[in-house]
């Protein structure tokens, strides 16, 4: 099939529309869109412009994970599928550790870290993480998990805690999750 859209193509898209006179609007099917937090920041900035030019957005989607909904937060309208859910679980981060493994194979790498902070090497020289690597992952996560509320909470206008709640407490069915206000609607995808 033909390529996804780029971000740039989605924008010039995005502004056509805003320019037409016409009452047009966008509805994004999602379908579980896998995209890095910059893209997602990038993507949702877009729909924040479409609408002030007086648009409406509405995002569509079977699950939607945290990122997905930071991203339909942004859109007028979150519409799930019946049968569908919020998987607002959270963040995870994974560091995978060669050391043992190169050792199988009798390889030794060797580095020299100019800082406890500076671990690039660490995958190759390290069995596990250290407590300056575990300390940098906690504060990445805590950050980015900080923008994707503090996102999710303006765009559904919603207080922090509510959207704390909504991630402590998912997995949510469909059902639950429109009678919390989570989604605006149920909808088949006809």
């Amino acid at each position: 099939g033909d390529p996804p859209l780029s971000l740039v193509e989605i924008e010039r898209h995005f502004r056509r529309i805003a320019a037409d006179p016409r009452p047009y609007g966008v509805i994004l099917y999602l379908r579980g869109t896998q995209m890095p937090l910059a893209d997602l920041q990038t993507l949702r900035d877009s729909i924040l412009r479409l609408r002030a030019r007086g648009k409406r957005v509405i995002c569509y989607d079977k699950v939607y994970s945290l990122a997905n909904y930071y991203l339909a937060s942004a859109a007028d309208q979150i519409i799930m599928q019946p049968g569908g859910m919020l998987m607002t679980l959270g963040l995870r981060q994974e560091t995978a550790f060669l050391k043992d493994a190169l050792d199988t194979i009798g390889i030794e790498f060797e580095a020299v870290a100019i800082s406890p902070y500076k671990g690039a090497a660490d995958s190759v020289t390290r069995t596990d993480i250290s407590p300056e690597g575990r300390e940098q992952l906690e504060w990445l996560l805590d950050s980015r998990y900080d923008m994707l509320i503090d996102g999710i909470a303006e765009g559904r206008s919603m207080s922090r805690d509510d959207v704390t709640a909504l991630v402590d407490n998912a997995p949510h069915l469909d059902r639950a999750a429109a009678e919390a206000g989570y989604v605006d609607a149920l909808v088949n995808e006809e």
